[in-house]
């Protein structure tokens, strides 16, 4: 291995011994894990963190079902306050646990999505059509792959709030009013523990307003703003490939803002992911078989040195279902090609 960023990818809910064999089988140190809502509290988390240690993985960086798709905290409704005590709770538990990162999506419901609906060489995939989801008569909540047992209480709740927000309506001065609350209300507390929240872009980053709510981070230039507001000692960028493949031009040049963000230090995580075309429509697929290239994103990973995370964040659903192990499988092999061959160019 001639590479020094780390390869991670998610365990299921509801995960068992089997599940951490298999990614310590495709040669997997890492691993992550999206707690459920109830579950945030130091016992609840010490759990996770030793089970996943007792397997033989590491776990520094995790998902939240709370905290990552949060109304209180992107549009300040609710007990944003008590909500804003408990995510600081949270941060001191995961950094006394080894936990380093958090990832955060600025987004008050969930991913929208035409569902998953599409198929590739037969395999089912991730559609989105912003037409169909701008005038769609129900919440467009994208249908998650993973089984997640907290889906259907909280679609419930996030269906009322979705409503109300489009009622109501939002300015995007607002959020950014809103990530500041956010960023001043955690900065302390990430400071002292040495623990950052990592940006994810919205995703589809389209520049219409989706259930009253504007999509906050929809171009390079809106990290430069997120990182004006927050500083890089608390935040870092998940640097999706797909969201930036998802928005085109609209986005910024993928390689380019790449490259600005390696030297800035500015990336924890890297999302490799492929598309069939930018918005306004788009199906996700393997990574051999959409638009875009990926063997210069590898290049650039090794020019730089970079030493975060590396995981393929979307997969399509092949024959073994949920578990999804098949899709993995491929590509952290087309991954691991790409890091060879990129690491060997470079000692030439």
């Amino acid at each position: 291995m001639n590479w020094n960023y780390r390869f991670i990818t998610r365990l299921p809910e509801n995960f068992d011994d089997e599940d951490i064999l298999f990614i310590r089988q495709l040669g997997i140190d890492y691993t992550y894990y999206a707690l459920p809502v109830a579950e945030h509290d130091y016992n609840s988390v010490k759990r996770v963190v030793d089970r996943v240690h007792d397997g033989g993985l590491k776990m520094e960086y995790i998902h939240s079902n709370l905290f990552t798709f949060n109304s209180s905290i992107v549009l300040g409704t609710g007990d944003r306050v008590g909500t804003m005590h408990q995510l600081n709770e949270f941060i001191e538990a995961c950094s006394s646990l080894g936990i380093k990162g958090l990832e955060l999506d600025f987004v008050p419901f969930f991913i929208f999505s035409s569902g998953l609906e599409s198929t590739n060489r037969g395999a089912v995939v991730r559609t989105t059509d912003i037409d169909a989801i701008v005038h769609s008569k129900t919440p467009p909540f994208g249908k998650p792959a993973w089984y997640n047992p907290d889906q259907d209480a909280r679609w419930k709740a996030l269906e009322k709030e979705y409503y109300a927000a489009l009622e109501r309506g939002y300015s995007r001065e607002e959020m950014w009013d809103n990530f500041a609350y956010l960023a001043d209300g955690v900065r302390a507390t990430a400071e002292r523990c040495n623990f950052k929240l990592s940006l994810h872009p919205s995703d589809p980053p389209c520049k219409e307003c989706i259930g009253g709510v504007p999509q906050l981070i929809t171009s390079f230039d809106d990290y430069k703003k997120a990182f004006s507001i927050a500083g890089d000692k608390i935040l870092a960028m998940t640097f999706c490939c797909g969201c930036w493949l998802e928005g085109g031009d609209g986005f910024g040049d993928l390689l380019s803002d790449l490259e600005t963000a390696l030297q800035n230090g500015w990336v924890d995580v890297l999302h490799v992911r492929n598309i069939s075309e930018p918005l306004p429509h788009f199906d996700e697929t393997f990574l051999d078989n959409g638009y875009f290239d990926y063997y210069p994103v590898f290049k650039l990973l090794a020019k730089y040195d970079y030493q975060g995370f590396i995981n393929p964040d979307h997969h399509p659903i092949m024959v073994d279902g949920p578990k999804r192990r098949a899709p993995q499988s491929y590509a952290f092999g087309f991954m691991r090609a790409y890091a060879m061959r990129a690491a060997a160019e470079m000692e030439r």
